[in-house]
């Protein structure tokens, strides 16, 4: 299940917390999988769910290739954000994309969103996949 609103402050991230709390509690799915991909080091979803904002995360793996850290609530199973800040991802994000610069725009943002999506799978199946989660 994906969630995302599109731009900061409209609840999402409330939303999914919420959701991996009833989903993950009695009655529920069972142990949830949930990967945090907020665009910056001040993750609601990491101050609702009282993670370690120092881990690495999904921004961390992402970028840096740093292993992130599982961390679990309950039955929940957190990649955070991270700890890399905005203008450090967009940054990263920038110089991923000047790889492809050769290439026309749409074609660049299409092997960035390429690169980051086969990055984003392998940390799933490394770090989410061996506790069979339900994803969130």
């Amino acid at each position: 299940m994906n969630l995302s609103g599109g731009k900061g402050g409209v609840g999402t991230s409330t939303v999914t917390a919420n959701m991996a709390t009833v989903l993950g509690g009695p009655g529920g799915l069972g142990i949830i999988g949930l990967i945090d991909f907020a665009y910056s080091g001040n993750s609601t979803v990491g101050k609702l769910l009282g993670l370690n904002p120092k881990a690495p995360g999904t921004w961390d793996w992402l970028l840096m290739g740093v292993k992130p850290q599982v961390q679990q609530v309950n039955r929940i199973r957190v990649i955070g954000a991270g700890s890399i800040e905005a203008s450090r991802a967009s940054f990263m994000i920038s110089y991923i994309t000047a790889k492809y610069a050769n290439e026309d725009i749409a074609t660049a943002g299409d092997k960035t969103a390429e690169y980051l999506i086969s990055r984003i799978s392998e940390m799933i199946k490394a770090n989410l996949l061996p506790y069979a989660p339900s994803l969130i």
